[in-house]
This record gives C-alpha cells, structure tokens and sequence, in this order.
C-alpha cells in the first residue's frame, strides 16, 4: 500500500512542478533575449523592445515582422526605440533590422549600436529594401551586458521600429605564416605594429 500511495503522489506532483517551471521560464526575458551562435530574432513585441515617446503600431504596409510594427513621424531625436541584446558567448556577431518600405518612409533613419569597441550609427533608407533582413554590420558583443540598438526618430520622415536579427559571425584567420598563405614578389616580414583582435 504504501509503494501504491507513493507511486501516486510522484504522477501528481511531477507534471505539476514541470509545468510551474516551464511557466517560470516563460516569465524570464533573460531567456529570450540571450543569444548564442543560432541567430535570434527581437520583434517588437518582445520584452526586449522598449519605446520613448508615441510609437503606435501598425500593420498598414504589409510585409512586417511578426504582428506589426511601430511607427513615428520625422522628430528631432527626443523619441527612439530600443531593442535590449544579451550574448551568452563572447564575439563577433552581425546585427540585422527588418522594416516595411514605403514612399513616406526615412532616407536617414538612424540606428545606433553599442559594443565593446565604441557606439555605431548606421543610417539606412527606409524607403528601400523593405520586407528583407538588411546589415548594420558586424560588433563585438561579450556576455553579462546588455547591449542596445536604438533607433532614433531624428529623421526626414517616418521611421519605422520593427524587429531586429542578432546573428554570430564565425572568422577564419588565415595568418601570412600559415600553409595556406602565398606571397609573390619581394614581400618583406615585419614586426613593427601589431594588433591584437
């Protein structure tokens, strides 16, 4: 009787205590937001997007990521949207955004990225390449920070907050000492700078 009454208690209590820490997980935005070498993907409607000022959604343009995506008027830089970027391994990984084009779209929207390195800002035509996962290049990234993409809406017309794709790059070093390195003509060696990467 005794090993019957244990054995039951066991079927009940499992799935319960499985199902609170699946629930528990689901409630933690570290385990979204924190990236590896698979590429992930921060929409709008994640945790990780924060917004400062009126940015409405919408779904007028088809082609977003997602559900919609968020919206404001040409400004002078007092409003922006963030997407929050965690690693979990030190490197270099390349950071993509996604947005619908349109007619009334930026000609300079603004993203800026911090990495360990120095702050970024790349401008992008909004207007363009639309509905595609576009580069705003390559940054060293290391675990335990929470690195930001800002968007700003200092701009010539509407920016447009959708979603980003944060994805590890993977570099072959091919040294001029190594097998594979072919030099023709008088090519001299030297030590006088050197650069660690």
């Amino acid at each position: 009787m005794t090993h019957t009454h244990s054995h039951g208690w066991f079927t009940f209590i499992f799935p319960l205590i499985t199902a609170v820490i699946m629930f528990l997980l689901t409630l933690s935005p570290a385990q979204a937001s924190v990236i590896s070498s698979d590429p992930v993907i921060i929409d709008n409607s994640s945790t990780d997007f924060t917004a400062v000022g009126a940015w409405p959604a919408s779904t007028a343009v088809f082609g977003y990521n997602g559900l919609d995506y968020r919206t404001h008027a040409a400004g002078v830089g007092a409003s922006s949207a963030t997407w929050s970027v965690n690693v979990a391994e030190e490197g270099v990984y390349e950071v993509f955004a996604w947005w619908t084009a349109y007619p009334n779209r930026a000609t300079n929207a603004k993203f800026s990225i911090d990495d360990d390195v120095w702050p970024t800002t790349k401008e992008v035509n909004q207007r363009t390449n639309g509905s595609r996962w576009v580069s705003l290049g390559t940054y060293r990234f290391s675990p335990g920070y929470p690195y930001q993409v800002i968007l700003s809406d200092d701009a010539d017309g509407y920016v447009i907050a959708d979603a980003i794709k944060v994805q590890k790059v993977d570099y072959t070093v091919i040294d001029n000492d190594g097998a594979s390195f072919v030099a023709y003509g008088p090519w001299g060696k030297s030590t006088a700078i050197s650069i660690t990467v």
